[in-house]
């Protein structure tokens, strides 16, 4: 396989059989790093003498848009941009005084040890979801459904649909998903993050609400296009009886994964 950058805005591959495949969309995603020093009012930390990072942008993913067959066929995929925030907890340091022990500078008075440290980075995701994939024997349409309670800013993907060329839907999937705080699901109708503010890395909530959710497919159901119902249902289980813990949670798994 052979690449070749298109100026510095695009790639485009060509393939031994001569197809050809094109990203012209980039993903960019600025991350910050914030480390922090103590705590007030709780949960709550804010920055404290530690350093603020400054933002790092990175662009790990390009995007296909087009595939062009070696007879001129073509297939072009449609995306949606979005934005969403999220906070990853990178480590701790924390420093203890033996008993008995005084720490001091030789000729200098007693120090105290060093305050406790909090690392956090924040990830700015400015993304493109897959909307729709055109060729000339149809569409497929990806379509999202509410706002996603544990990431905010994004949505869940909800139903695919499949149409021929002429327009009739021939196919039609639809997602159901649950929300897992803790060790109980709850339907997503049950869970409203309308009023919940995305993170930020000047003030880092470990309690907040989206931090203790993760998003659960349970249920991918074939919808008959022409009665409305579903034809097939595929049901998925899950071991949840333990839980799972915060995502800033230190608690560590069997395996010594955090």
């Amino acid at each position: 396989t052979t690449t070749s950058p298109v100026g510095s805005t695009a790639w485009k591959i060509t393939n031994t059989d001569g197809t050809i495949y094109i990203f012209d969309l980039r993903e960019l995603n600025p991350t910050t790093e914030q480390i922090v020093n103590g705590t007030s009012g709780g949960n709550v930390i804010v920055p404290g003498a530690g350093r603020s990072g400054h933002p790092n942008v990175s662009s790990p993913t390009w995007f296909l848009t087009k595939i062009i067959s070696p007879t001129g066929d073509s297939v072009i995929l449609n995306y949606q941009s979005y934005t969403a925030a999220i906070e990853y907890f990178r480590g701790e340091t924390n420093y203890t005084q033996q008993s008995g022990l005084q720490l001091t500078c030789p000729g200098g008075p007693a120090v105290n040890p060093p305050a406790n440290t909090s690392n956090y980075e924040l990830q700015q995701i400015n993304g493109y979801r897959l909307q729709s994939i055109v060729s000339r024997n149809g569409t497929v349409q990806f379509k999202t459904g509410s706002n996603r309670c544990d990431l905010l800013g994004d949505n869940f993907l909800s139903e695919i649909d499949v149409s021929d060329n002429t327009g009739k839907l021939i196919k039609k999937v639809s997602m159901v998903y649950n929300y897992l705080s803790g060790n109980t699901l709850y339907a997503t109708s049950q869970v409203n993050c309308s009023t919940e503010a995305e993170p930020s890395i000047g003030y880092v909530d470990v309690t907040m609400p989206s931090l203790q959710r993760r998003l659960m497919l349970m249920e991918v159901d074939e919808i008959n296009t022409i009665s409305g119902q579903v034809d097939n249902s595929y049901k998925m289980n899950y071991q949840i009886s333990s839980g799972l813990p915060s995502r800033f949670s230190p608690q560590q798994d069997t395996w010594g994964y955090y």
